[in-house]
């Protein structure tokens, strides 16, 4: 019953917003190299296996990345990738930022909407179009439970839709599957498909942007700032504290995000019942094993309209083994990136708040501001009653406009 009520959620949204933006889809070439961890660790071929992964994880006191990793511990990894992405901007032209989101599986159907023909060729005499570039990434944890349209969610003529809430507040939204997820080019999920290699995407992908280099993106911002959810968030950190000093963002917003991660990641993995994602992806690939899964992780009590909570099963997407057993590698590490920061978590947060944010004072999200050195400013907002999955909840829009209030003031 699950897809044929997301596919009657897609029609009818899809038909509301064919006037309001205006969308390219793309392919996008990558050349990448990045320092991998070289594990001695096999993918699981079969839900036993899976859970066994699971268990050995999520032990208390263990890192089990330590345990399993080679006697050389890291090697490089190289290599061409296609990245799927695509592009929206305000139906009355590029707007003054544009959001990058990943896409983990097929992307939407644009053909009802308004298609934006490819640019001219660049003239080297103009000049920069002054907006900034909004570069808006979102990649969930663990890849567990969304696809794509986490931050575009199809449903109720897009009220669930933070990219449209942007849209409608002129900026340009940018959605990209991340490697070795959806229509971008997969991996070996131990030894690729990593949180380094990805790091690697999403630092090429923001300078080819600053740049005005991605064909079928005409416009050319000065700005960019970055919005991440959960592992999206983390990788976010990551990137700003590889790069502090070479300006590759202007402002950050962490959603679902702390530097609680690493105490509580027993209670999602438990939670989440993983099992072989199948659908395509080979041995390695996870995803959560049913609805209540997806309902334990990412949804609080009596915020969710359980239709949503259905399309969202409908629509999860996998994440590699390798993913996991990196993550924790992006954020170790304190940060001296010297823009605004903004972390967004949910009150019932359990994947970075074990399910109670104020369990401290001050709470766990205002805690992460320990972590950035240099920020010109730090601020912290807690969602009361939602869950990890902020953007698909009742209280989704409050959250939309605390995330687009902070850019507006700070960029």
């Amino acid at each position: 019953m699950a897809p044929a009520i997301l596919s009657s959620l897609l029609l009818a949204s899809l038909a509301a917003v064919v006037s309001a933006r205006n969308c390219k889809n793309l392919k996008i070439p990558l050349s990448l190299s990045s320092q991998n961890m070289d594990f001695t660790f096999k993918a699981p071929t079969n839900d036993i296996e899976v859970t066994n992964f699971v268990l050995n994880s999520g032990q208390a006191g263990v890192n089990y990345a330590d345990e399993i990793l080679s006697e050389t511990k890291y090697r490089t990894v190289t290599g061409n990738y296609s990245i799927a992405a695509t592009y929206c901007e305000p139906d009355a032209g590029p707007g003054r930022t544009l959001q990058i989101l990943t896409r983990k599986q097929n992307p939407l159907d644009l053909s009802s909407q308004r298609a934006i023909p490819d640019p001219p060729p660049a003239d080297k005499s103009s000049k920069p179009n002054p907006k900034p570039i909004y570069i808006y990434i979102y990649m969930y944890i663990y890849g567990a439970a969304f696809n794509q349209t986490y931050w575009d969610f199809p449903a109720h003529a897009f009220n669930y839709s933070y990219a449209n809430a942007a849209l409608a507040r002129n900026y340009s939204v940018f959605f990209f599957d991340r490697p070795g997820i959806g229509q971008s080019t997969h991996g070996n999920p131990v030894a690729e498909i990593q949180s380094n290699l990805e790091l690697a995407a999403l630092y090429a992908l923001t300078t080819k942007l600053r740049r005005g280099s991605i064909r079928g993106i005409s416009a050319r911002y000065e700005r960019v700032v970055h919005v991440g959810h959960s592992y999206g968030s983390a990788q976010t950190y990551g990137l700003t504290a590889a790069h502090p000093d070479d300006g590759i963002s202007d402002a950050i917003a962490l959603t679902g995000f702390s530097q609680g991660l690493g105490t509580y990641v027993g209670n999602f993995l438990l939670g989440g019942n993983f099992v072989l994602a199948g659908a395509g992806y080979g041995p390695g690939y996870i995803t959560c094993g049913d609805v209540s899964a997806v309902q334990s992780n990412f949804f609080a009590p009596d915020n969710f309209d359980p239709k949503i909570l259905e399309a969202t099963y409908a629509t999860s997407a996998p994440i590699a083994v390798g993913e996991l057993l990196t993550i924790g590698s992006l954020t170790t590490t304190n940060n001296s990136f010297t823009g605004p920061v903004l972390v967004i978590t949910g009150e019932r947060d359990g994947a970075f708040c074990g399910g109670n944010c104020y369990v401290s004072e001050p709470s766990i999200p205002e805690q992460t501001g320990k972590s950035f050195t240099n920020t010109s400013s730090f601020e912290a907002f807690v969602v009361l009653g939602a869950g990890h999955g902020l953007n698909l909840e009742y209280t989704a829009q409050a959250t939309y406009a605390k995330i687009l209030d902070f850019f507006d003031k700070s960029v």
